[in-house]
């Protein structure tokens, strides 16, 4: 499409601009969510490596477990390096559901 009117030019980079910048602001948006919440599950799971009794152990691996799972299932990553799914299979083997951990951390 050939734009000869220099004001329709204009209009149209601006357009691009803004259709750019509200896509970057979006991506970091969901971006930052996300790495919020993998933050908070990484916590869980670190608490209940420490925890000293094993109901706490028990709430803790939950509760991280619980976060991996909504990350997965909002976020439904299809790319990456598989970091989410191998920290379910931990997680998994954590609270002695070997064979759940072992559909996500086949290894």
């Amino acid at each position: 499409m050939l734009v000869k009117d220099s004001a329709k030019m204009r209009l149209l980079l601006w357009g691009l601009l803004v259709i750019a910048a509200l896509s970057a602001l979006f991506v970091s948006k969901f971006y930052n969510a996300e790495k919020k919440e993998l933050t908070d599950a990484d916590s869980s799971y670190i608490e209940g490596e420490k925890a000293t009794t094993l109901a706490k152990r028990q709430e803790k691996f939950n509760q991280a477990l619980s976060l991996y799972m909504n990350l997965e299932e909002e976020y439904a990553p299809t790319h990456g390096d598989g970091k989410l799914y191998y920290n379910i299979g931990n997680t998994y083997f954590q609270l002695q559901e070997y064979p759940r951990a072992l559909l996500y951390h086949p290894e």
